[in-house]
């Protein structure tokens, strides 16, 4: 059987994604002069790139296959 689950969770996709950007910067980027730029336009790249998945920011849509034992996160249609 499959199934589909619609998950709103604007917390956790902007704290997932916030997470992610700081895990990208380097050591030292307080250093950097425009860090606050730096910052939104790795925000921006991010969001970007999981609008793919991720719709309007906050909803996210998995299918179950209970036969095939699978799951996976389906397109933004």
């Amino acid at each position: 059987m499959k199934f589909k689950i619609v998950m709103k969770a604007p917390d956790s996709i902007h704290a997932s994604v916030e997470q992610a950007i700081r895990d990208s910067l380097p050591d030292d980027y307080n250093a950097i002069e425009d860090a606050d730029g730096l910052l939104d336009e790795r925000r921006a790249e991010f969001n970007e790139r999981i609008k793919k998945w991720v719709e309007y920011g906050e909803y996210v849509t998995i299918e179950i296959d209970t036969d095939a034992d699978t799951a996976r996160v389906c397109e933004v249609s």
